[in-house]
């Protein structure tokens, strides 16, 4: 998400001066502008969800293999369980994106965008719950099996979770939903300045 939506003045200015379109028609222009940007936020979440895919297909291999291997069947299949559920909670809030349809108006546009963008900051508020939770329930399984032989070396275990778990945390749901917040106020912004 560190790319912005905002395609920045020069873009604009490309995009004005490079455009076949008549100069006295600012709705072309605004429409083409609008679409550009959310086809790029619907490229940025598309690539977000495909490492996450690409991501749950390894874990759910890995604990495969462990499972096979012998190793803790437990851990492996709470970690194939909790893969799937974020696979899934990802499919399922991205499920409802309807196609574009080319003929509408710039503010069809923005509010096809503001729409995408709230339902992104909405998933990604809820990230402890529905991502890290569940990834992180094969830890605490391994941490309670080793609780009794080694307390220390479980402490420091938990201690590395934990403090992934909060980085990942903040990152998803203070730092991103921040910077969707602010997208959102300047994708908002840019379509009432022109009504006015």
């Amino acid at each position: 998400m560190s790319q912005t939506l905002d395609a920045g003045a020069d873009d604009l200015l490309r995009l004005w001066q490079d455009t076949t379109l008549p100069r006295h028609d600012p709705e072309q222009l605004a429409r083409r502008v609008a679409r550009l940007k959310l086809a790029r936020f619907g490229r940025m979440i598309a690539f977000r969800n495909a490492r996450e895919y690409v991501a749950i297909v390894g874990v759910v291999m890995w604990a495969t293999w462990q499972m096979m291997a012998g190793g803790d069947r437990v851990a492996a299949g709470l970690a194939i369980a909790g893969a799937l559920f974020v696979g899934g909670c990802l499919w399922w809030q991205h499920r409802q994106d309807p196609p574009l349809d080319p003929a509408m108006s710039a503010r069809d546009y923005q509010i096809a965008l503001l729409q995408r963008i709230d339902r992104q900051i909405h998933l990604l508020r809820r990230a402890r719950y529905w991502y890290f939770l569940p990834l992180s329930l094969p830890s605490l399984w391994i941490a309670a099996l080793n609780w009794n032989r080694r307390p220390a070396g479980t402490l420091l275990f938990l201690a590395i979770v934990a403090a992934i778990f909060l980085v990942g945390v903040w990152l998803n749901e203070m730092a991103v939903v921040f910077y969707l917040r602010k997208e959102r106020a300047r994708v908002q912004s840019l379509y009432e300045a022109e009504e006015s």
